[in-house]
């Protein structure tokens, strides 16, 4: 049902969910758009991004505005390649202007699980050049 949008209007918001977000992020993926409407059925709240025409979910504390930019045709789906136009970020995820890993809660779905991820710094950029 997205594919029918991103189409359209050749954007997309990645909305990033947190762990406090596990049942809307399962609800999403395993049920149509065509069927059910989503965003009353869980409550969730349309914003109207700064520099895309699609809403993005207020509810979340991460948003990425995009528009496509390539489309890839793989078998029965679609591959979308997006600039991204702008990054909304919940003020508290802030440390001195960078996102701040110690104040995330997100989430994966992986291999038919959901997961936290990880808050655990394995190493710094660069690390790999070093003796």
């Amino acid at each position: 049902y997205s594919y029918q949008y991103i189409e359209k209007t050749m954007e997309y918001v990645i909305n990033v969910p947190f762990s406090t977000h596990s049942r809307e992020m399962d609800f999403c993926g395993t049920r149509t758009g065509k069927r059910v409407d989503k965003w009353e059925k869980l409550g969730l709240t349309k914003e109207k991004p700064s520099k895309v025409n699609v809403p993005l979910i207020k509810e979340f504390p991460i948003n990425i505005e995009c528009k496509v930019v390539k489309r890839f045709e793989i078998g029965t789906h679609m591959i979308y390649l997006g600039e991204v136009k702008a990054v909304n970020i919940e003020e508290k995820l802030l440390k001195d202007g960078k996102l701040n890993p110690l104040n995330q809660d997100q989430i994966a779905f992986i291999s038919g699980n959901y997961y936290k991820m990880s808050r655990e710094s394995i190493e710094k950029l660069g690390f790999s050049t070093k003796n």
